[in-house]
């Protein structure tokens, strides 16, 4: 700290008695900064408090927060109906097996506007491969988190929507590191392409 570097109303103070000699007055003051420094640090959250913060922003529903409101519009619902739909994602008894392979579900009530559709979160585990099929009526997917390629290279992650046309064909591919998590409005159905999923297109689309 140079001579000319004006030092704070309470260091002085704390100087006031110290000897003339000049390198001396340098030192106390670097220390007296020093252990202010210290005292002003803002200390850090203790262990369990943020195991606890980690916790709850890492599980649904609170690691969705940001979408709640574009979830809201895709089931025509409002935030708060989204937020409880949610809470079911943190619960493993909640996801049913689809009968494709690596392929869970949880449908949930949508709003009168989605009456006739079939509204759900759909989790893809990773490294999945969604086979070819035809869309028989239009269908939207919105990405939670992981993500998936479409087989027109195009790659698709949390807080894209991605929307389907009738007649449309595709298969897709759910990165290899981690899961994929979406919520899927889905109206009519779908029809596969090649067996054994084909077997699916004996039942009624909903």
């Amino acid at each position: 700290m140079s001579a000319e570097t004006p030092l704070p109303p309470a260091v002085r103070e704390a100087l006031a008695d110290a000897p003339s000699d000049e390198p001396l007055a340098d030192r106390r003051a670097s220390e007296l900064l020093e252990q202010m420094a210290l005292l002003l640090e803002a200390s850090s959250p203790s262990e369990s408090l943020e195991a606890r913060l980690l916790r709850e922003t890492s599980t649904a529903p609170t690691r969705y927060a940001p979408f709640f409101a574009r979830l809201a519009a895709l089931f025509d619902l409002d935030e708060a109906a989204v937020e409880q739909s949610l809470q079911a994602l943190a619960d493993e008894r909640s996801w049913k097996r689809t009968g494709l392979r690596g392929v869970d579900r949880i449908e949930i009530g949508p709003g009168p506007g989605l009456a006739s559709a079939r509204t759900s979160f759909v989790r893809f585990a990773a490294g999945a491969h969604f086979p070819k099929h035809r869309h028989l009526g239009f269908e939207q997917v919105f990405v939670l988190e992981g993500s998936y390629t479409d087989d027109d290279g195009v790659l698709h992650g949390p807080g894209n929507l991605h929307e389907m046309d009738v007649e449309t064909e595709h298969e897709f591919w759910v990165a290899e590191s981690e899961p994929c998590i979406a919520a899927s409005v889905l109206h009519v159905g779908l029809r596969f392409r090649q067996w054994p999923e084909k077997f699916f297109n004996l039942f009624k689309p909903r």
